[in-house]
């Protein structure tokens, strides 16, 4: 297959999609000029009834591929989100520790966060882990299982700074591994075929006005590989054109400084 990074190029995924109508064109021309128009006529009433069912049938397939990678995006969002809000209360409420436990605590998190920033965010692209990262995250996590409350407000605290940080480590369990699973090359591969198919369709009918059956055979063929494309950019949301941004995570430093 295309190597991925190049695919998640807008540019190049633009370039494919041009390629696409090209090739559609071209052989909606091929085939007219080797075929009788009788012989083509002959295949409109039979062709419709099986392209509508092929094409409906795609339709739907490829609606719940783009769906289900949406929602995968989504919850990519979701999860830098979550993990965010739930550093903050950690940040937070380190302040009420003793001062070694909490500066010792700001320390880590702000390493891991600039870390995440730096280095884990373009692994992510690259679907690598990134072991240093992990390695600040459960430094961290070590720190504060290690606390030993002792006043009254300590002891309040304490146990939402453990909630937080568990709400925390699953939201990163999240954004890392989301990555891991979605389209298979086999499914990738059978969506194209039946794009192919679907729009191999259309070159077994003919019109009197040639110009229209070219712009129909246009918007199906732009129609058909935008969504694929748009499904393939979705399902890394690390990635290519729709990039997520590291946005949460510079804010995030931004906040740690004004709580110190």
């Amino acid at each position: 297959m295309i190597n991925q990074i190049q695919l998640d190029n807008p540019w190049v995924g633009i370039s494919v999609i041009i390629v696409v109508i090209i090739l559609s064109l071209v052989l909606q021309q091929q085939i007219q000029t080797r075929f009788d128009r009788s012989k083509l006529e002959i295949c409109h009433e039979v062709g419709g009834y099986y392209m509508s069912a092929v094409g409906t049938l795609y339709a739907i397939i490829l609606g719940l591929v783009v769906n289900d990678a949406s929602v995968k995006y989504d919850n990519a969002r979701k999860y830098i989100e979550q993990e965010s809000n739930a550093l903050i209360q950690v940040y937070v409420g380190a302040n009420s520790l003793s001062e070694a436990s909490k500066l010792s605590i700001h320390a880590k998190m702000n390493n891991y966060v600039h870390d995440v920033i730096n280095v884990e965010w373009d692994k992510m692209a690259l679907r690598e882990p990134s072991i240093t990262t992990a390695n600040l995250f459960g430094s961290l996590i070590k720190e504060i299982g290690l606390i030993e409350p002792v006043t009254e407000n300590q002891k309040a605290i304490y146990p939402r700074m453990l909630d937080s940080i568990v709400d925390a480590t699953e939201s990163r369990r999240g954004r890392v591994y989301i990555t891991d699973y979605g389209m298979q090359s086999v499914e990738w591969i059978s969506m194209i075929i039946g794009g192919v198919i679907t729009i191999s369709f259309t070159m077994f009918f003919i019109i009197d006005n040639v110009v229209a059956q070219k712009i129909m055979t246009i918007m199906i063929s732009l129609i058909l590989s935008m969504n694929l494309y748009i499904a393939y950019l979705l399902n890394n949301p690390f990635s290519g054109g729709l990039r997520l941004s590291d946005h949460y995570y510079v804010k995030l430093l931004e906040t740690f400084a004004r709580f110190n």
